[in-house]
């Protein structure tokens, strides 16, 4: 059965996008998931929930992992963290609490090689480009082509005309104005590139955020330029970093903070992870794309996008994804299987 429960994490059954009924291995394992977000439960008295602002400050990987470290483990017996923001929190305390004899555990890794500051800048950007090219050029040359003509409007100051063809509230009123539109323009193309499945979604509204965790934690510094990529050019370097936190929420970055704290791309002493990746999500070279050991298993999903392989099952699926599943699934009962024979053995002596 699927345990649900309330200890101050934001605990369910499967992810609302993944039906039980695509995953029964889950059942007969007794296994527990744990969706993308954990809530801190060690945080000041006078902390209301109905303060974001402040509830963000708090909201911060070694919390969650104090939190899960030192309650969730006397809580259940199998415990699965799944998907984005805990397949992250999973591999660090893998690697962060290895001493903790925690039965098998299935993790489904985000980029944790990106967001550790690893790897080019460029590269985000460009794969989200990559994702409109394959598809054809002409979509990419149109993207970049609008691009061009907002820039040329932004310097002619006609921002009359740009409210009009944007629909906007307001008329810009600044180039600084007409820079921020272009990063949400960049950010709506983004999100067509994570999430070009095979049929339609709406799952991504209205998804809170923690800018603070960008700000003390996760190194995102990507960057366009409209060259290797069909956006203009925009970056976002340490040093733009620092200036924005440090005006926004009065912390200062800590560079390489990741790398030292989890062991940055030094996986090979974690286990029982599966690197999984679609290769139409632009999130996917900032992950692990080779496997590491025969516990350390990377799979990449052709014509697959953004986790495509924890929703569940469609008739427009490709048959990668559907080859992915079975493959996880048989990893997750081979897994168990064995510690369950461990713990077998121990009890005999």
């Amino acid at each position: 059965m699927i345990r649900t429960t309330d200890i101050g994490l934001t605990l369910s059954g499967p992810p609302p996008h993944l039906p039980l009924q695509d995953w029964p291995v889950l059942v007969l394992l007794d296994v527990v998931l744990l969706q993308v977000s954990l809530f801190p439960l060690a945080v000041p008295h006078d902390v209301s929930s109905t303060d974001p602002p402040l509830m963000e400050k708090y909201f911060t990987q070694t919390m969650d992992h104090f939190n899960f470290n030192s309650m969730g483990n006397a809580t259940f017996r199998q415990r699965y963290l799944i998907t984005v923001y805990g397949g992250m929190l999973s591999v660090y305390m893998r690697l962060k609490y290895p001493q903790r004899k925690w039965p098998a555990r299935w993790l489904l890794a985000p980029p944790i090689l990106s967001t550790a500051g690893l790897g080019d800048p460029r590269q985000f950007f460009r794969d989200v480009t990559a994702d409109f090219q394959n598809i054809s050029p002409d979509c990419r040359d149109a993207v970049r082509g609008a691009f061009g003509q907002l820039k040329e409007l932004a310097d002619k100051q006609d921002y009359s005309l740009i409210q009009e063809k944007f629909a906007l509230c307001e008329a810009p009123s600044s180039a600084q104005d007409v820079h921020q539109l272009n990063g949400l323009l960049r950010n709506a193309f983004t999100l067509m590139a994570m999430l070009d499945y095979p049929y339609s979604t709406h799952f991504m509204g209205n998804l809170p955020a923690n800018p603070v965790q960008a700000c003390t934690e996760i190194d995102l510094c990507f960057e366009s330029n409209n060259m290797t990529d069909m956006f203009p050019p925009m970056t976002f370097t340490e040093a733009d970093r620092e200036s924005y936190c440090t005006k926004r929420w009065g912390v200062v970055p800590r560079p390489n903070w990741l790398r030292v704290q989890f062991w940055g791309d030094a996986l090979s002493t974690a286990s029982n992870i599966i690197f999984s990746n679609g290769d139409l999500d632009p999130w996917a070279n900032g992950g692990v794309r080779k496997s590491l050991s025969s516990s350390l298993v990377a799979i990449n999903i052709s014509k697959g996008a953004h986790h495509l392989d924890l929703r569940g099952s469609n008739d427009a699926d490709p048959g990668s994804v559907i080859k992915a599943r079975k493959t996880e699934s048989q990893l997750i009962e081979e897994w168990v299987k064995m510690e369950r024979d461990r713990l077998k053995r121990k009890t005999k002596f």
